[in-house]
C-alpha cells in the first residue's frame, strides 16, 4: 500500500509476523515459504526476495518462487490466452503471455517492451490485471506443490537494470 512504499525491509517481517500471530500460526506451522520473484520494482523484488530466502532458511522449509507475470495470469481467471502486464514505468511494459486453464503454461519469456510490441504480444489473448495479492502468491504456488512440483527458481527476475546507480 501507498503507506508502506520505500520502507518494505522495515514493515514487511512484522507485518508477515502480524498475520502469522491472527491466525495462531508460527513459522514452524508453515509448509513452505512462497514468493514473488519479479518482475516488478527493484527495491521490492529484492526485499520480498530475500525475506522469503531468509524465513525459508531460518525456518527450514521450501521456498516456492514464482513469477509475478505468473501469479497475475493464474489470479484472473482467465481460460486460454493471457497476457499478464505491469507497467515498467517510462512508457514500457513487463509482460508475458500464458495459456491458462488453472496453472498457467508459458508461451513467452517475460519481456521488457514499448506499446506496439505489447498490442502485438497481446493480439488475440485476453489481459490480466496489474494487480495481485498475497493469497494468489500462496494459491499458485499451493497448485504447484499439490502437482508435485518440488523445483523452483529463487532468483529474482530482473529484466531492466535499477534506476538508481552506484556513484563512479
Amino acid at each position: 500500500t501507498d503507506e508502506i512504499k520505500g520502507q518494505q525491509s522495515r514493515t514487511l517481517v512484522p507485518m508477515i509476523e502480524e498475520v502469522l500471530a491472527m491466525a495462531g500460526k508460527s513459522y514452524a506451522d508453515c509448509n513452505a515459504v512462497a514468493c514473488a520473484l519479479g518482475p516488478g520494482g527493484f527495491t521490492s523484488v529484492r526485499v520480498g526476495v530475500t525475506t522469503a530466502r531468509s524465513i525459508a532458511m531460518v525456518a527450514a522449509k521450501p521456498m516456492i518462487g514464482v513469477g509475478s507475470l505468473e501469479v497475475m495470469a493464474s489470479a484472473s481467471g482467465i481460460t486460454g490466452d493471457v497476457v499478464a502486464v505491469i507497467d515498467a514505468h517510462r512508457e514500457q511494459f513487463y509482460v508475458q503471455r500464458f495459456r491458462a486453464n488453472g496453472v498457467p503454461v508459458p508461451i513467452s519469456q517475460p519481456l521488457l517492451v514499448e506499446e506496439p510490441a505489447l498490442k502485438a504480444l497481446a493480439h488475440g489473448a485476453k489481459r490480466a490485471q496489474e494487480e495481485f495479492t498475497a493469497e494468489d502468491v500462496a494459491r499458485l504456488a499451493a497448485l504447484y506443490w499439490a502437482e508435485g512440483k518440488r523445483e523452483f527458481p529463487m532468483d529474482p527476475v530482473y529484466i531492466r537494470e535499477p534506476d538508481a546507480k552506484l556513484p563512479a
